[in-house]
């Protein structure tokens, strides 16, 4: 669900159930999870979703499961692991505004037990919409 103060920030809801409060000492209703590690603020639910394996979404209290401020249910999002054959990836798009996206990713063996992955992400463009007072571009990204 869209932000109404902040479009950079999501408000997330799972049925109905969620919160929109802003202030900096409260805690969502839903629990956004990354590879089963806790995302505390809404900003940090703006990263691509490159490289994942999976999401999982539960509905309905998750308390038992992790831990308090998940009354409404748990998004984790969980990444694609390391493998032992070598393989990568890798992307360089442009668009309009000066968009450009680069990502990629690199997996093989680091020995004959263990393997290792590598993502990466870039995008940047600049902006939709100018100040005509300051004649700055207001939503450049740099991400």
């Amino acid at each position: 669900m869209d932000n109404p103060d902040n479009i950079l920030e999501a408000n997330l809801f799972i049925r109905g159930a969620g919160s929109d409060i802003e202030s900096s000492t409260s805690n969502a209703a839903i629990g956004f999870y990354q590879d089963n590690h806790y995302l505390p603020r809404n900003s940090g639910y703006s990263f691509p979703l490159f490289d994942v394996s999976h999401i999982e979404m539960l509905k309905g209290p998750q308390g038992s499961l992790y831990g308090k401020n998940v009354s409404g249910g748990v998004i984790n999002i969980v990444t694609d692991k390391p493998v032992k054959q070598s393989v990568s990836e890798f992307s360089i798009s442009r668009a309009s505004f000066d968009e450009l996206l680069i990502q990629g990713m690199a997996n093989g063996a680091v020995s004959e037990n263990s393997q290792a992955r590598l993502s990466f992400f870039s995008r940047s463009n600049d902006g939709y919409s100018s100040n005509t007072y300051t004649q700055q571009n207001m939503d450049d990204v740099d991400q």
